[in-house]
């Protein structure tokens, strides 16, 4: 009959893990976590607008570098809205009932809809972003 602390129960993981990390670890971890946070914001940013940037001669590398851009500037804007919101939850500014904070909740589905897509476009965005030789590929064969 023992009382179980709040940062012991398996909801505040998942849906309050600001909450939960700021209990277990203190201020100095949630410090470190909102840098790494802009960081990763910041980062990212700059890999999309650099592709954004980028002016290809090719029409379909062209496109395809303003598409995975603008994914990517989506989910980076996604990522710092969903960081706002918990983060908000966490300090009691906004009366959100659990919120799941990417990267750092076992929210399973929150994971896998968000989390993994996110990455699989973040890769690929520094990829093509940090790319300096453009390849323009053939669309028929050259005559010798």
């Amino acid at each position: 009959f023992d009382p179980v602390p709040s940062h012991c129960i398996p909801v505040v993981q998942s849906d309050f893990a600001a909450t939960f990390l700021l209990q277990r670890h203190g201020l100095s971890a949630g410090l470190v976590l909102v840098l790494a946070q802009i960081v990763v914001t910041v980062l990212g940013a700059v890999a999309a607008l650099k592709l954004l940037s980028r002016r290809s001669r090719d029409i379909v590398a062209g496109a395809a570098d303003l598409g995975l851009a603008t994914l990517a500037l989506g989910f980076i804007t996604l990522q710092a809205l969903q960081w706002t919101l918990a983060w908000s939850n966490a300090f009691g500014l906004l009366p959100v009932m659990g919120q799941p904070m990417t990267w750092l909740s076992t929210a399973t589905s929150h994971l896998l809809f968000m989390a993994i897509p996110a990455i699989v476009v973040m890769v690929l965005t520094f990829r093509l972003g940090t790319m300096q030789q453009e390849t323009v590929s053939f669309r028929w064969v050259p005559r010798p």
